[in-house]
Order: structure tokens, then sequence, then C-alpha cells
């Protein structure tokens, strides 16, 4: 079986996701992600239909014949959001933590603290990743009321 998430669903979704934020509340046809992708019709709407119902929340069908043209998107998921990145995971914000740790480590004079940001630039990227994305994502969970 082919993986097609890195080539063709991704990007797709990645589209789906900018036009819907870029038109909030406007009816995202499909040829529209075609026209934005720049990829083959065929593809994106193999892509649309494998995202549905986990990723991408399909509408009505505005024409009879079917196929992309007329394929309306309502909206996407969360899941959605975090897979294209709009949205945090707890290894996304370990990443990002352990390059602002690592940024401020260059940008310091002082050998102690910029040895003490190295440290703590570690436990986010490397050493302590685990812990620290286990506690993120409880922070997260907690956050948006799930956990």
């Amino acid at each position: 079986m082919e993986d097609t998430w890195l080539w063709r669903d991704l990007p797709v979704l990645d589209k789906v996701v900018q036009l819907l934020e870029e038109a909030p509340g406007e009816m995202l046809l499909g040829q529209k992600v075609v026209d934005r992708s720049e990829m083959d019709p065929e593809d994106v709407a193999r892509a649309i239909w494998a995202l549905n119902r986990d990723y991408i929340v399909l509408g009505m069908q505005l024409f009879e014949e079917g196929g992309i043209d007329g394929q309306c998107i309502d909206g996407v998921t969360a899941e959605a959001r975090r897979a294209v990145g709009q949205w945090p995971t707890p290894e996304s914000l370990a990443a990002k933590l352990a390059e602002a740790f690592a940024e401020a480590a260059d940008h310091e004079e002082d050998p102690r603290q910029k040895s003490k940001l190295r440290e703590v630039a570690g436990v986010f990227g490397d050493t302590g990743r685990e812990v620290v994305t286990e506690v993120l994502a409880r922070v997260i969970l907690r956050q948006t009321g799930i956990g």
C-alpha cells in the first residue's frame, strides 16, 4: 500500500485549513483547493475523501455529477489543525521551547547563565523530552477542558 500522507493528503489538508482561515464562513469548494494547491484534481479529490471524518467535514455535494468541483467543505477537525501545525501538540511545544532556550543561550553573554539556558534547552530537546511532552500534554488537556 502506498503512503499518501506526505505527498498528497497533508498538503491538501494544509491548503484546506489555510483557505478556511482566510475566508471564515464562506463556502469552500474543492476546486478552490485544487487551484491553490496546484495539484492534480483527481489527487485532491482522493485526498479530500481520505481526510473525510477524521480531518475534514464535508458538506453537501452541489452538483449532480459529483466530482471535486461541486464538493463543499464545511470545516476541519481539531486533529486537522494539529496535523498542519496550527494548534500545538505536546511534541511541537517541547520543540519550540527547546529552540527558544537554545536561541536565548546563543545571545547570553554571562557564561553561567548561558550554561543554564543550554541545559534547559537540552531537557526540552533531548534528555527529558518524554517527561516534558507528558507534562505539556496534561497542560494542554487541562486548558482545553478535556483533562
